[in-house]
């Protein structure tokens, strides 16, 4: 295990394709590791880039062979932050419903309530032209 200064920041950019979300989570897995963040948490973090990497290169105008997404983890001893910018869309996130789904087995809708469900808090900043999606989880 690692020893950490706090805070750590990192960040990297990704292919706006969903072929990078693996590549996401792997960086991100062992960019925990080296942190000292115990497996736990890096699960619990993987889930989370996961459902932010897969919004932004699919429903966002980063998703494409040309459009990229940004990743970037915060880290503090006591919480994890982890922000994906893209290049935003038409479309504002938000947390689908059940009445939302046109399908109750649809394998897609669900990804923004899960995140809700991991963080202890989550946001949005910025507009159509260009957005960040953050999710803070605690480490400890």
């Amino acid at each position: 295990m690692s020893t950490v200064d706090y805070p750590a920041t990192v960040a990297r950019c990704f292919a706006g394709t969903r072929d990078s979300v693996p590549q996401a989570r792997a960086w991100l897995g062992r960019t925990l590791a080296k942190q000292g963040v115990t497996r736990s948490v890096g699960d619990d973090a993987a889930l989370v880039l996961s459902e932010l990497a897969t919004n932004a290169a699919t429903h966002t105008r980063s998703a494409g062979p040309f459009g990229s997404y940004t990743v970037r983890v915060d880290l503090t001893q006591d919480r994890l932050v982890i922000s994906v910018e893209d290049a935003g869309g038409p479309h504002h996130p938000h947390i689908t419903t059940p009445d939302d789904l046109p399908d109750p087995l649809t394998e897609s809708g669900r990804g923004l309530a899960m995140v809700a469900l991991y963080a202890t808090r989550w946001w949005t900043t910025g507009n159509s032209n260009g957005r960040t999606i953050t999710a803070e989880l605690a480490t400890s």
